[in-house]
């Protein structure tokens, strides 16, 4: 919890990691989550720091 803070604070005061950016609803601004407010950016950072590790895949519709 402490590092998805601290990640979080850093994509406010640094510039994003090569190859990310702030998604649109960060430049608008309101009330957002960290990862609707950092996308991306944020979850490199955490990566980089060896905080977390993504994994996603495709699943296909069964259904016909």
């Amino acid at each position: 919890m402490v590092g998805m803070l601290a990640e979080s604070a850093l994509s406010l005061v640094l510039p994003p990691p090569k190859g990310t950016e702030l998604p649109p609803m960060a430049k608008v601004g309101g009330v957002l989550t960290p990862s609707t407010a950092f996308g991306n950016v944020l979850i490199e950072r955490l990566q980089q720091a060896g905080k977390v590790q993504w994994e996603s895949k495709l699943v296909e519709n069964r259904r016909g």
